[in-house]
């Protein structure tokens, strides 16, 4: 008896091969060198034991999903920097996926495949997909909870609501600035509930059921998450009473500027731009086409379009409201939904082009056609800020300590300063030794004949260490190593001037 053969579908053609070109440009410096933040959830969390892990909540650097498949990643594979990374790796590839699945059943086909290869090549969904921090995993919940809750709304029963409240307690169990995104979410049912009342008999018991299931879904998904954390809420009120507690007066000065709505614009902006003046003036074209494309999107569906609408100024209120740093990071949770409404958008673009010509072909293409065409474009450009991504780690602190090592004498002394320190003290490099005045740097100079000094993030080293800095610029001979992490560089100071090799 002869069997068919298996004929694959052109969706899902198309969708291995963005799955596997995205694998492909995230494995490339998988193994690159650890930044700050992952220095500091593999030394403090993921070594921790699970015990440890699920009752201890020390700072809101913490993770906790996402130390958890780090703890058990490199149980298995060993500990280095691509196995500390394989969680937020697989779930930036899961991502990619989830967005497909969105886009699929909100629009056509080729949007859907071109929303997801614009995902794929996207320098900042690469940057976190090898970051060891669990943003991807929280964008991988969120785009998922976002497709059940459309198609509950739309279709009814139980079964996506069923789904929807797990996937909100995964997502906030990955990390709790994901209740912003939940918070928008509950806007927006709160707006499609008046409307239905309004446009229907409220006595109808259909309708009475079709508002009580959303809701029971997103009490489900709080209650959930709430008792994944259980056992961290004493550690996670001593945590945030010790964050909302008055800082130093230095630290304060040096890290106001983390909480303004201007700087934050400017850092996106800048990571945008990838310090290309062709791709800085894009981004009003950009955001043109990014309205154009939710415009197009609302007639169909409009819950993505309020979704964004919502999720943005809500977040920024909020955050200034509890007087917490403005990361550009929060809204990396919208970043599929805005390759989705690019890619509408250059739909839509077209559209109004052949309107505007009246033809039904411009330039030989079909509305259609072109939309792919000005997608493309838009996936071309993306493309631009890919190598910046390969050409440097996040932070270079492992190309800092081996260029002082190999050059330092044997009567040498190497100081750290501010943030740089705890990734050499408990990482890199733990003979060095950390210094917070001049005076011990001096003391260095008077006990050596050499003394070498690292700091990192120079806006706010030099604003909160403002002494030893002036000093050593002042004084010593500079190198710079420069990362992808914007401000990140890491700085080298030798106290005397001979030929490095």
């Amino acid at each position: 008896m002869s069997r068919r053969p298996v004929r694959l579908s052109a969706d899902a053609l198309w969708l291995g091969a963005i799955l596997a070109l995205a694998a492909v440009l995230r494995v490339i410096g998988l193994n690159a060198g650890l930044w700050y933040d992952e220095i500091d959830t593999l030394v403090h969390y993921v070594r921790r034991p699970v015990a440890e892990l699920v009752t201890n909540y020390p700072s809101l650097n913490h993770h906790v999903l996402f130390s958890l498949q780090a703890r058990l990643s490199v149980l298995l594979f060993g500990e280095s920097a691509w196995a500390l990374r394989l969680p937020a790796f697989l779930f930036g590839v899961a991502s990619i996926w989830a967005l497909w699945l969105l886009a699929r059943q909100v629009s056509s086909a080729w949007v859907a495949r071109l929303a997801a290869l614009l995902l794929a090549v996207s320098y900042h969904h690469i940057w976190f997909s090898q970051n060891a921090r669990g943003y991807t995993g929280i964008l991988f919940w969120c785009i998922l909870a976002t497709y059940f809750f459309i198609r509950g709304w739309r279709e009814g029963g139980r079964r996506f609501w069923a789904l929807y409240a797990p996937a909100m307690a995964l997502a906030l169990y990955t990390h709790l600035s994901a209740i912003l995104f939940f918070a928008a979410q509950g806007v927006v049912y709160l707006g499609l509930a008046a409307h239905r009342l309004l446009s229907a008999n409220p006595a109808e018991r259909r309708v009475t059921r079709s508002l009580a299931q959303p809701a029971l879904a997103l009490a489900a998904g709080g209650l959930g998450a709430a008792l994944l954390h259980a056992p961290l809420v004493p550690s996670m009120i001593a945590t945030f009473s010790e964050v909302a507690a008055p800082q130093p007066e230095a630290i304060r000065e040096a890290t106001a500027h983390w909480k303004s709505p201007l700087w934050m614009a400017a850092e996106i902006g800048r990571s945008l731009s990838g310090q290309n003046p062709l791709l800085a003036l894009a981004g009003p074209i950009a955001l043109f086409i990014v309205v154009a494309g939710m415009i197009r999107a609302w007639r169909r569906e409009p819950i993505l379009p309020a979704l964004l609408l919502v999720h943005i100024p809500l977040t920024i209120g909020l955050i200034l409201a509890l007087s917490f740093r403005l990361w550009p990071r929060y809204f990396f949770v919208d970043i599929g939904f805005i390759c989705f409404f690019l890619v509408e958008g250059a739909f839509a673009v077209a559209e109004a082009l052949a309107r505007l010509l009246r033809r039904e072909r411009v330039a030989g293409l079909s509305p259609g056609g072109l939309g792919i065409a000005f997608a493309l474009v838009g996936v071309a450009a993306s493309c631009l800020l890919l190598p910046r991504n390969y050409a440097f780690p996040k932070q270079d602190f492992a190309g800092a300590r081996d260029f002082i090592e190999s050059n330092r004498g044997l009567d040498s002394t190497v100081l750290t300063l501010g943030l740089a320190s705890m990734p050499y003290a408990d990482y890199y490099a733990p003979h060095w030794r950390e210094v917070d005045s001049v005076e011990g740097v001096k003391a260095g100079e008077r006990s050596s004949r050499e003394v070498w000094l690292v700091y990192s993030f120079p806006p706010v080293t030099e604003q909160s260490h403002r002494a030893v800095t002036d000093y050593v610029n002042r004084n010593y001979r500079s190198w710079r190593f420069p990362g992808t992490l914007h401000g990140g560089d890491v700085l080298v100071f030798r106290s005397r001037r001979e030929r490095i090799r």
